[in-house]
C-alpha cells in the first residue's frame, strides 16, 4: 500500500513486486495516479482516503509505505493506530519524513528553494518518531543522506513492526 500516493510515481516500481493497492485524500492526486497507471498499463487499486480512515480490512497489508505523509496529520496518534491496524503481524510499515532544521532550512534557501521551506507541517520528524515508538517497534532508523551529521540530514526513514 503507498498511503498518500500523491501523483502516483512509485506505483510502477511498487507494481514490479506484486500486487499494490494505493490511498490519496485528493480527488486531483487520486486522478493524476490512475492516469499514470493507465499509461504505465499498470493494475493498481487507488481509492481517495486519508491516512486516518484507510478502506481496508485489518491486517490486510505486508507492505504499507508512507512516504512524506505523517507531517502533514494534526492526531499523529490516529493515523499511526490505523497504519498498524491494517499491517500484517509480521508487516513492515515504512515511513519517511522530511528532517526540517535551521541549517537544513538555511541551506534551502541559500539554494532558492525556499518554498519547499514555507510547505506547511503540522508536525515535525521528532513527533512523528516519538508516535511510531508509542504504537509500534522501529525496527530501523536511516537518515538521508547518511553521510551527514544528524543536524544535516534532509529526509529520515523509519523501518516499523507491530511489535510483540
Amino acid at each position: 500500500l503507498d498511503v498518500g500516493t500523491g501523483s502516483g510515481l512509485m506505483l510502477p516500481s511498487l507494481a514490479q513486486y506484486g500486487i499494490v493497492s494505493a490511498v490519496d485524500p485528493s480527488l486531483e492526486y487520486v486522478a493524476r495516479a490512475k492516469k499514470l497507471c493507465d499509461a504505465e498499463k499498470i493494475n493498481v487499486d487507488i481509492r481517495r482516503a486519508g491516512v486516518d480512515k484507510i478502506p481496508f480490512a485489518d491486517e490486510f497489508f505486508d507492505v504499507i509505505f508512507c512516504l512524506s505523509v505523517l507531517e502533514h496529520v494534526k492526531d499523529l496518534s490516529v493515523a499511526v493506530i490505523e497504519l498498524k491496524r491494517i499491517i500484517k503481524k509480521n508487516g513492515i510499515l515504512i515511513v519517511g519524513v522530511p528532517v526540517e532544521r535551521i541549517a537544513v532550512n538555511t541551506l534551502f534557501k541559500i539554494f532558492g528553494a525556499s518554498d519547499i521551506v514555507k510547505h506547511v507541517h503540522c508536525s515535525d520528524f521528532m513527533e512523528v518518531e516519538e508516535s511510531l515508538k508509542k504504537h509500534l517497534y522501529i525496527e530501523r532508523s536511516v537518515r538521508l543522506p547518511s553521510f551527514v551529521p544528524e543536524n544535516f540530514s534532509l529526509y529520515k526513514v523509519f523501518v516499523c513492526k507491530k511489535g510483540v
